[in-house]
């Protein structure tokens, strides 16, 4: 817990660990036309990424 945002860390991506994906090909049974996820957790640090940007160019 941190007292105020002020003191929040920002994850950067340097923070986020190195993924590694795995090709399987095989379809996912219970899915739309066998297709299977990739990407899911790739994406949580994009929005961390782009809001110190953003508010740079805002200011």
């Amino acid at each position: 817990m941190n007292a105020s945002l002020a003191e929040y860390h920002v994850p950067v991506h340097l923070d986020v660990p190195e993924i590694d994906v795995l090709w399987t090909g095989v379809p996912d049974p219970h899915a739309p036309a066998g297709a299977r996820g990739a990407g899911e957790i790739g994406i949580t640090g994009v929005g961390a990424a782009i809001a110190p940007i953003t508010l740079d160019k805002l200011l």
